[in-house]
């Protein structure tokens, strides 16, 4: 009989670790969510204000064309941060999230941009503040090579309040990461929770913004 019980308690635990749906309700796409009003323009700005709102990290991958960008408007009852994401999705068609460790990553059209799954060799950032991370981003020989061979240039849009807040010193450690992963950790470790890769369409000049905000 204490074989047969232990035999069930290991065949238990090995399903519970193999279990999506329990991997899942250990995410932060399960956190609790008051009930909120989100409005504005751009579904890259909305997803700022959920990620301010429902204090949740969130890193997102977009093709900004103003003449097609939808305006959200919504009034979130409560819920979890997958219901909050879904009806956001449900305003922005175009878009589709899936969880990670720890963010939530959400993209255009369900593709990476180029740009974001360049390969640095980070030396690594040692109390140094968002903004000094952020601007470190040019000096990266990896992201300068990408930009030259595609004719591309960053567009930075400053409204004034983006390291405010925040921008306290953090520390990442030096080692092969994209980009994308270098922003998880600043958008992370900072508390800011929020970074954006937004670039022109295609058929026009090609411009980066990299947000950190």
């Amino acid at each position: 009989m204490m074989k047969t019980a232990s035999t069930i308690m290991i065949l238990g635990a090995l399903v519970t670790l193999a279990s999506p749906a329990f991997a899942n309700s250990r995410g932060v796409s399960n956190n609790h969510v008051p009930a909120i009003h989100i409005e504005t323009f751009g579904a890259h700005n909305a997803l700022y204000l959920i990620s301010e709102k429902a204090n949740v990290p969130i890193g997102v991958e977009a093709i900004f064309d103003y003449k097609m960008e939808p305006t959200i408007d919504f009034d979130f009852p409560g819920g979890t941060v997958a219901d909050l994401l879904n009806m956001f999705v449900s305003q922005a068609s175009d878009y589709r999230w899936v969880e990670d460790t720890g963010i939530i990553h959400v993209f255009w059209n369900s593709t990476h941009l180029p740009i974001a799954d360049v390969m640095l060799s980070y030396p690594g950032a040692e109390n140094k503040t968002r903004q000094q991370i952020w601007d470190d981003i040019d000096k990266r020989p990896e992201v300068i090579a990408w930009l030259n061979a595609n004719h591309c240039e960053r567009n930075e849009l400053f409204m004034g309040k983006e390291f405010r807040a925040h921008n306290g010193p953090i520390s990442i450690k030096a080692g092969s990461m994209t980009l994308a992963q270098l922003l998880d950790q600043v958008a992370i470790k900072s508390g800011e929770n929020y970074w954006a890769i937004v670039q022109s369409p295609a058929g026009q000049k090609c411009q980066i913004r990299i947000s950190v905000w």
